[in-house]
């Protein structure tokens, strides 16, 4: 049975998927903390991968507290700091995003980007990020999206479905027919709540629970989407 283009549509994660802005990230959290002389190393990163900006405020606060007296602990309770942190981190974020362009896109994404447009499959971002916009737009990715929902649309960050069914709702796409594309084990669990089936970019032992995993998006085909869409569910 030949698959009409427009029974799919392709939702993709952004940071780890599309170019890695979460090196980027974890590099504004680490200078955040060593600007305060707390302790923040680049492997306490990977329990934010795919939170939003107040849920990955809270890990870092339980990582540098860890470090500290009850006294210092307590003092990282205050309202004013916590704003202070988030808005130091985010300065340092769009200064390192200044220099992203073109060549900072993934392996294999503008080829199967530029694939999936000459299909006619409708693509979307759902992002936890509130830089998705800034960010597409400099690595020049945009306009291939149709939909772009970010965690500025959407307050309810994953692993909850929300932003992967908005996009499928913006798109017209029924949430069956979409499938997910992740590097994170909270928007793995997303994709899953959705009842989307999921291609997970990364280790496998990240992102179990995915429909299928890839070590790189250069590794996926148009073809092996259309084929993994009306794969069996537990496929």
């Amino acid at each position: 049975m030949t698959i009409a283009a427009h029974d799919l549509a392709v939702i993709f994660d952004m940071d780890g998927v599309l170019t890695d802005t979460t090196a980027l990230h974890c590099r504004s959290w680490c200078e955040a903390a060593a600007r305060r002389g707390w302790r923040f190393e680049p492997a306490d990163y990977d329990a934010m991968r795919g939170l939003a900006r107040e849920e990955s405020l809270r890990v870092f606060l339980d990582v540098v507290g860890r470090h500290m007296t009850g006294a210092e602990r307590a003092g990282l309770a205050q309202p004013a700091l916590q704003q202070a942190v988030i808005e130091e981190k985010q300065r340092l974020f769009l200064e390192y995003t200044d220099a992203l362009t073109a060549a900072d896109r993934l392996a294999g994404v503008t080829a199967l980007v530029d694939g999936l447009r000459a299909r006619g499959v409708p693509l979307a971002v759902g992002s936890s990020s509130r830089n998705a916009e800034l960010v597409l737009r400099r690595i020049g990715l945009r306009d291939a999206f149709a939909v772009v929902v970010d965690g500025n649309d959407v307050p309810i960050s994953k692993p909850a479905p929300a932003i992967f069914l908005e996009c499928a709702r913006r798109l017209g796409a029924p949430a069956e027919r979409c499938i997910v594309i992740e590097d994170a084990a909270s928007g793995i669990e997303a994709a899953r709540a959705a009842q989307m089936k999921c291609v997970g970019v990364g280790p496998a032992d990240r992102l179990a629970g995915a429909t299928l995993v890839v070590s790189s998006l250069a590794l996926l085909s148009v073809d092996s989407l259309f084929a993994l869409l009306d794969s069996p569910r537990g496929a």
